[in-house]
């Protein structure tokens, strides 16, 4: 009886290690690529490694080169609000950013199947070379020169997504989820010599209108100070509900 049970107990372990190994086959780390990034400049790159079954870490890095912005990085996206959509997209604008997930599998997990994932990521986008315009006293539109400044962005948020094989060494990777964003940053530029006190006026008033638009968006965004030697934005933290999403191909080892 001893050996029945102990050939019992014996053939159990082995057929839970041969079970292990199939599953542990596949291999705990994953690389990958966001393939929906690549579509406006963005090229981010992932690695994932398994703990154990349910649970994994993956963390991610994202840079946008410096250069002519696409649509989707206006400070629409950056900052929720339009009026700044038109001065950011004549800038050069340039993105990094860092993010760490917990993803939690349902089901047999082993980073394969739905999750659930929480995460922070931090941002920095650079901007140069941006136009602070004002009417100058020959009545031509002129701009401010030496345009630089930056915004910092922090978000946590929830992702729901479904990975899954392709093979034994691929997979596809989808996830969306809301994120609850803030930032805060500053802008400034110079004057190439000293602005008349006409052209300074006309530097803010243009500056409010850029900042202001329709609403009132210089009490939620900061401060503005111009000078005859130029300007200087102050943008004062603020915080917004919207979405991260994203579709990766990966491959495991």
């Amino acid at each position: 009886m001893y050996k029945q049970k102990f050939s019992f107990i014996l053939v159990f372990l082995m057929g839970f290690q041969v079970f292990s190994q199939n599953e542990t086959a596949l291999g705990k780390n994953i690389v990958k690529v966001n393939l929906a990034g690549l579509t406006f400049g963005n090229y981010q790159i992932g690695a994932e490694r398994v703990l154990f079954k349910p649970f994994s870490v993956a963390v991610w890095y994202s840079t946008v080169p410096m250069g002519k912005a696409p649509s989707i990085y206006s400070t629409k996206y950056v900052l929720s609000i339009d009026a700044l959509a038109d001065l950011v997209e004549e800038s050069e604008v340039e993105y990094n950013a860092f993010t760490a997930e917990v993803r939690v599998y349902l089901g047999k997990g082993n980073a394969k199947g739905i999750y659930f994932a929480p995460f922070y990521q931090t941002s920095k986008y650079n901007f140069k070379d941006f136009p602070f315009k004002y009417e100058s006293d020959r009545g031509i539109t002129d701009q401010l020169q030496d345009g630089k400044g930056a915004i910092y962005r922090d978000n946590f948020g929830l992702l729901l997504g479904i990975q899954f094989s392709i093979g034994k060494h691929f997979v596809v990777d989808a996830f969306l989820g809301p994120q609850l964003a803030s930032a805060t940053g500053h802008l400034t530029a110079l004057a190439p010599n000293l602005i008349s006190n006409d052209e300074q006026n006309s530097l803010a008033s243009n500056l409010d209108e850029v900042f202001r638009g329709e609403t009132d968006l210089i009490s939620e965004i900061g401060m503005i100070v111009t000078s005859r030697t130029g300007a200087h934005v102050e943008m004062y933290p603020d915080s917004w509900i919207d979405f991260r999403g994203g579709l990766s191909l990966g491959f495991r080892f």
